[in-house]
């Protein structure tokens, strides 16, 4: 199966990536970026 990233999920996914990168570590950060990847990429 092929995820297909439309403009508006891209836009909150950074929204996401945003709010992690403030209330957590750049380690937690990076690790839900690559488990995200990992599922969706």
């Amino acid at each position: 199966m092929k995820i297909i990233w439309t403009a508006t999920v891209l836009e909150s996914y950074e929204e996401i990536l945003n709010y992690i990168s403030h209330k957590f570590t750049m380690k937690e950060t990076v690790d839900f970026i690559d488990k995200t990847e990992k599922l969706f990429c």
